[in-house]
């Protein structure tokens, strides 16, 4: 009596492996260089959402009416000024007169620059959300620049139109000189 045995080949090989392995690993450098190269940009779009973030909610609450510290502000005040290192933009209420309450202090990542054209107020006034900036009812629009130390990327710009009360992303290097 013979007995025929069959070789049956199952699985992949040590060489098949190594090889699969070191494709992924090729991919996958080029994936962690893309996104450490972003991460500089991510930064500048995070800081202009935050920027429009704080708009919108003084305009809300000038909208709403909302009580700050017990008491009803007659103006919801954005303040934000050129920096080059530890910016923030401040968000308060105007009581009465000159006397204010802070509401919030935000500040950004370490490596942004802002640049206001100088120090920018944006009010909000309670209760229909008229804005009015600097101070200046001929001033139809602001626009606040945001940029990385590293200058090679690409700024991107917040306006603020006094007239319709809209807030714009601007990434458009033109447009955002």
């Amino acid at each position: 009596m013979s007995k025929n045995f069959h070789l049956i080949k199952n699985g992949f090989t040590l060489i098949e492996i190594l090889v699969v392995i070191a494709i992924i690993a090729f991919f996958s450098t080029f994936l962690i260089v893309g996104f450490r190269g972003n991460e500089k940009q991510r930064a500048i779009n995070n800081a202009a959402l935050s920027v429009v973030d704080g708009l919108k909610r003084m305009q809300t609450m000038a909208f709403s009416g909302s009580l700050v510290d017990s008491l009803t502000p007659v103006s919801y005040n954005f303040l934000i000024g050129n920096c080059s290192s530890n910016c923030s933009y401040i968000l308060r209420g105007q009581l009465v007169g000159s006397m204010f309450t802070e509401i919030e202090e935000v500040n950004f990542d370490k490596n942004i620059l802002v640049d206001a054209g100088g120090s920018l107020e944006i009010k909000f006034a309670s209760p229909r959300g008229a804005a009015m900036i600097n101070e200046n009812p001929l001033q139809e629009e602001a626009t606040i620049k945001l940029s990385h130390k590293d200058s090679s990327l690409s700024p991107i710009c917040v306006k603020v139109n006094r007239i319709s009360g809209r807030m714009d992303i601007v990434k458009d290097p033109v447009n955002c000189p």
